[in-house]
């Protein structure tokens, strides 16, 4: 096994700055894209609590109205 023999060089700092700045902006971003997810994941769970209460109703209303379409049907061939 060889070993690594070239002289360890630091980075200029410029360029730890910049790398630093671009992480710093980015670890904001992520920031704010987890809370724009999170504000979206509680709006869509509150929506699928109104559609779930909501479901019930439009089943009956659904199975109302095929009940009287067929009674309908049944006039319009006697």
């Amino acid at each position: 096994m060889k070993l690594n023999t070239k002289p360890f060089v630091m980075p200029s700092w410029p360029n730890w700055q910049t790398k630093t700045t671009k992480l710093t902006a980015d670890w904001r971003q992520l920031q704010q894209d987890l809370q724009t997810i999170s504000h979206a994941k509680r709006q869509l769970t509150v929506s699928l609590q109104q559609l779930q209460r909501t479901l019930p109703a439009v089943q009956a209303a659904g199975q109302a109205l095929q009940t009287h379409i067929r009674q309908l049907l049944a006039q319009d061939q006697a």
